[in-house]
């Protein structure tokens, strides 16, 4: 996990590493079904796609929230709203 500041926001990354591809897929999976369900302090569920990618979004604790997997990773961003698209273009040019 790493907590980053700037004058612009902050923003906080958390990226963990499953034993295997399905097993992270099924972990993030679940999480997006709690807070699909509401459960947690977010709001505003949406799921896109970005070259191929599933990329889920939420609102909450006045920052934007961006998960994905990618590989045997799930990686989740949290950042500033201002700061939200290009920090998750930087972060996907990094964690594809």
């Amino acid at each position: 996990m790493g907590h980053y500041s700037a004058k612009s926001g902050k923003a906080m990354l958390w990226v963990s590493e499953s034993a295997t591809v399905k097993q992270a897929r099924e972990f993030l999976e679940r999480m997006a079904a709690e807070i699909r369900r509401g459960r947690g302090p977010y709001n505003n569920f949406q799921e896109f796609d970005i070259g191929g990618k599933v990329i889920y979004s939420v609102d909450g604790q006045g920052q934007q929230h961006y998960f994905y997997t990618s590989g045997k990773r799930n990686v989740w961003l949290a950042v500033d709203p201002a700061e939200a698209q290009n920090a998750l273009h930087k972060l996907l040019m990094r964690i594809k």
